[in-house]
């Protein structure tokens, strides 16, 4: 008898509300498509629970696809030139895993993204630009890429960031600490590579003609393939930088 006033005490308690903040009560309903036109924007800032793919494009637009009663709750805010999306949906756990939201962001030119998604980032077809700077902060999706970038930078300062970069490159620089893991097997890089790992995961490195600084600063592995110009490495922790030719 407890638990149905319980329940009796929660449905009126939500009856109360406005239909828009019923979120928990609705389904996700029929798929559906919105478009939204954006102003220009140099960078991102995703959110968790989102599904992102990036297109390179001639005008700025977010394409949101889900469900009709989710989509309106994706949030597309640019703040200082920096666009943030955000899922605003609540109680995701009491739906379907079939039901989830993807974004296409169309960009003309993008340098900086912040990734905070649970989610997978990836791309259609190559992005291209002069420079890219990455942070993933506190994500656990995986971020899937293919660049054509001069110089590209990827720092994991926390959580279990998840990277596979595909494409070109001048100079790559990875900065990986906590748990963060992740491949450039696939990524050529035609100058220098620099790496740090401070993280327990296994990084995965291509090495092949540039000139090469890896540091070992914790638990992690790093394997590397390609045989480099010049490879400088230091293991100070316990992790040790494989050859895997």
């Amino acid at each position: 008898m407890k638990w149905i006033a319980v329940i009796s005490v929660v449905f009126v308690f939500i009856g109360c509300k406005k239909a828009e903040d019923r979120r928990c009560m609705k389904s996700a309903g029929p798929e559906t498509e919105v478009t939204r036109e954006l102003g220009a924007f140099h960078g991102l800032f995703i959110g968790p629970n989102i599904n992102i793919v990036l297109i390179q494009d001639t005008e700025d637009k977010v394409v949101i696809k889900g469900g009709a009663n989710l989509v309106n709750f994706i949030t597309s805010d640019i703040n200082d030139g920096v666009l943030r999306i955000f899922n605003e949906n609540k109680c995701n756990f009491l739906r379907s895993y079939k039901h989830e939201v993807t974004v296409e962001v169309h960009y003309t030119g993008i340098s900086f993204i912040e990734f905070e998604g649970t989610k997978p980032m990836t791309t259609q077809g190559t992005i291209s630009g002069n420079n890219l700077v990455i942070v993933i902060r506190d994500g656990a999706g995986l971020m899937d890429l293919d660049l054509d970038y001069n110089n590209v930078s990827l720092t994991i300062t926390n959580g279990w960031g998840n990277f596979d970069f595909s494409g070109n490159t001048a100079t790559l620089t990875l900065n990986i600490r906590s748990n963060g893991f992740g491949s450039t097997y696939d990524l050529n890089v035609s100058n220098t590579v620099d790496v740090i790992s401070n993280t327990a995961g296994l990084l995965k490195i291509n090495t092949e003609g540039a000139d090469c600084n890896i540091q070992l600063q914790s638990t992690g592995d790093v394997w590397y393939i390609g045989n480099p110009n010049s490879l400088d490495a230091s293991e100070l922790g316990s992790g040790t930088l494989i050859d895997k030719n």
